[in-house]
């Protein structure tokens, strides 16, 4: 008897030995955008009182710590790169076993989909890698496996099939998907880091923004959709829980089916009595100095415009409360200097004016500008990116003829954030890298040392 319990017992201990390393190897194997992302979604569950849903044009254009710091609401990001609405309400659905959020924000572009998730299995992946295995993620990955769209696009030519197998499986339990990555290990793999943007993702550029259209309101889609039928799913379980909904269409130079889907999203809002916030039709942003690519994202500038209005929304409308000041969240005001230092690396990593202007545009700066060359002065982007800053007098800026000095201060202590020189180049060149297809501008003056 006791030979067999000892048998039992070893037989139990190898089991848990096993799964234990089968665990930490498939943790160590997979890729670590979508940890990445979400850490500090774990960490913090239990604080917000808002999540943002949507594709990458909510990843990029709402920053949860900006909300923060300029009215004291917490939230999270939880948008994806094309991340259908069929995947938001399962992204939701995850969320909602941790959180406990008052308002869920979901931006309704591609809501003409009838897909339940991406052609591009790696985004399904970067949306659900990081929940750990529960009902709904196994009910998610077997839904949004089962997409008639997906199979009659890759049938038709209108999409490639991946290498990987679209099987719940790879989403349920991802080792079978990177069992064999061992080879492309590094040593990020085995830090424990996280976003400081708490899920958002600024993109730093300034494009040439396609032709800004309108078109009537009263062109709408003519049919239901997959993403509208999910999009009800999410509005009926916000209902349900108590949870109030917004929606939006979030800016940018929009082509006439863009439009058409906006102005469809005014019928889901209406028959839901939910708020629709249509930024197409808003004056939000400048498109000519807003956007990080010409037809989709707005870079940090645009996102902290887009950013503070949905601040003013959500405090007017949904008396959200002010955190700053409560001993509860004190960790924020750690969490943002993390994001505050960030932001500072990212300054200080441009070469072109413009650029590093354009990031300035930001209530916690300062800036004083002296300038040694008037032709920057007929650069039309550097205008309206100046316009943007906080500027200030600061006579004691000694700056040699033709370059360009600009210093930088932290608002609140008053202490020099960095001081930068830039300069027209002479030889007529272009003063910056810019894309093969030319979508982003490139800045007259580029980053010199200070003579």
């Amino acid at each position: 008897m006791k030979r067999r319990i000892k048998r039992i017992l070893e037989c139990v201990l190898t089991v848990v030995v096993l799964v234990a390393v089968l665990a930490a190897t498939t943790r160590a194997f997979e890729r670590k955008s979508s940890i990445y992302k979400l850490n500090q979604f774990f960490e913090n569950k239990k604080d917000f009182d808002v999540l943002f849903l949507g594709t990458s044009h909510m990843m990029n254009d709402v920053m949860p710590m900006e909300l923060w710091d300029e009215y004291g609401i917490t939230s999270f990001n939880l948008a994806g790169q094309d991340s259908q609405i069929s995947t938001d309400y399962w992204i939701l659905m995850n969320a909602l076993d941790y959180a406990s959020p008052k308002v869920v924000v979901i931006d309704c572009d591609g809501i003409s989909s009838n897909l339940k998730a991406s052609d591009n299995y790696e985004y399904i992946h970067f949306s659900f890698d990081g929940f750990p295995l529960s009902m709904n993620k196994i009910k998610a990955a077997i839904d949004l496996t089962n997409d008639e769209e997906h199979d009659r696009r890759v049938e038709s030519g209108l999409t490639a099939d991946t290498n990987e197998k679209r099987d719940p499986i790879g989403i349920i339990w991802n080792y079978s998907v990177y069992h064999s990555r061992w080879k492309e290990l590094t040593e990020g793999d085995f830090n424990n880091t996280y976003s400081s943007e708490m899920g958002a993702e600024s993109r730093i550029q300034i494009a040439i923004p396609n032709e800004v259209i309108s078109v009537d309101a009263n062109e709408k889609l003519d049919e239901e959709t997959t993403s509208m039928v999910y999009l009800q799913k999410i509005i009926d379980e916000c209902n349900k829980r108590g949870i109030k909904v917004v929606l939006t269409y979030l800016p940018y130079p929009a082509s006439h089916d863009d439009w058409v889907e906006a102005n469809s999203v005014n019928d889901v809002a209406d028959r839901n009595w939910v708020q629709y916030i249509n930024f197409l039709r808003e004056d939000i942003v400048d498109y000519e100095i807003d956007c990080y690519d010409e037809n989709s994202h707005l870079n940090p500038a645009g996102a902290k415009k887009v950013t503070a209005y949905l601040g003013y929304v959500l405090r007017s409308d949904y008396q959200l409360e002010d955190h700053r000041e409560d001993s509860a969240f004190a960790k924020w005001k750690d969490l943002y200097q993390e994001y505050f230092e960030y932001k500072i690396k990212r300054l200080k990593e441009q070469e072109g004016l413009d650029q590093y202007l354009m990031l300035l545009a930001d209530n916690d700066y300062e800036v004083s500008i002296s300038v040694g060359d008037d032709k920057v002065y007929t650069d039309a982007i550097y205008n309206k990116v100046v316009a943007n800053c906080n500027i200030i007098d600061d006579s004691s800026i000694q700056v040699t003829e033709g370059q360009i000095k600009v210093k930088v201060i932290d608002a609140k202590n008053k202490e020099v954030i960095d001081e930068a020189c830039f300069a027209i180049p002479e030889d007529g060149s272009e003063s910056q890298d810019s894309t093969a297809n030319g979508i982003w501008i490139s800045s007259l003056a580029v980053k010199v040392e200070e003579q």
